[in-house]
């Protein structure tokens, strides 16, 4: 189970990687079209940071244990706060920009690929541990049984 959800982050990292070199933003000044850019325009910083999201990925593989998708978990929102914090930008005020498809793609697969990180993991961990958890066993006392001398 930990296994498929590792393949499926990889798949969706993948998929981000590959969609970022799309045209993703149509910037005008006024009514003049100046330029298309790139979904992600720092491809080198994109990389980074899905291969700092999907490294541990690589630990639970290896050793599938519900604490190390635990600890992925933890690391995931971790570091995604931080990537937040460090790449934010409102941009340049005096243009207008137009999203294309692309770019509304990709952020369906980052949020899916960091929903399913923080979120559908830990949950499936935990319903798994409910449902293989060792239950206390009832101590059973011996049936009492009346005999009838004759």
């Amino acid at each position: 189970m930990l296994r498929c959800g590792v393949a499926l982050t990889i798949a969706l990292a993948v998929a981000a990687f590959i969609l970022g070199f799309f045209p993703g933003v149509d910037v005008y000044r006024g009514n003049d079209f100046i330029e298309t850019r790139q979904v992600v325009e720092r491809w080198n910083w994109s990389l980074g940071i899905l291969v700092l999201l999907v490294a541990p990925g690589i630990v639970v593989w290896a050793r599938p244990r519900i604490a190390y998708a635990l600890l992925w978990s933890l690391w995931t929102i971790a570091s995604s706060v931080i990537v937040f914090l460090a790449t934010f930008d409102l941009g340049d005020w005096s243009v207008r920009t137009v999203e294309l498809w692309p770019v509304k793609l990709f952020g369906l697969i980052i949020f899916s690929l960091l929903f399913t990180i923080i979120a559908v993991i830990p949950i499936a961990c935990a319903v798994y541990w409910w449902v293989t958890r060792e239950r206390v066993r009832r101590i059973e006392l011996p049936t009492a049984r009346v005999i009838k001398l004759a």
